[in-house]
């Protein structure tokens, strides 16, 4: 299975925003690096990159991206080990640097499953 979350789904647990989708601690949470911050005025964009071993790369997405990897044979599978980058899209009040290892909470409630092979969501 592959997980999928949406961006806004995902805050920094350091804000009040994130008490309303489980907290700062818990199995919900990750730790990660941001190596962008986008401040956009009423939000903030931290990208950063999910390990290899984490990340997937799905056969419909090729087209959307100039990356060339493609996965194993058969289309899906790992990504190649420097990893995927991801985005959260958390609250102004954040005070995520660049560079500076901090903590994610995810709204479990929002997470998608779907078929690696078929690509199709599962309900």
């Amino acid at each position: 299975m592959i997980l999928g979350i949406r961006p806004e789904h995902i805050e920094d647990a350091g804000t009040e925003a994130a008490e309303g989708i489980g907290g700062s601690e818990g199995q919900n949470t990750m730790e990660v690096e941001p190596q962008v911050i986008e401040s956009m005025g009423s939000e903030k964009y931290l990208y950063f990159e999910v390990g290899g071993d984490q990340a997937a790369h799905l056969e419909s997405l090729g087209g959307m991206t100039d990356d060339e990897t493609s996965g194993d044979e058969n289309g899906g599978g790992s990504a190649d080990e420097s990893g995927e980058m991801m985005v959260a899209r958390v609250a102004a009040e954040s005070v995520a640097k660049e560079g500076q290892k901090m903590r994610l909470v995810i709204d479990s409630s929002k997470v998608q499953l779907f078929d690696p092979e078929s690509e199709k969501a599962i309900f």
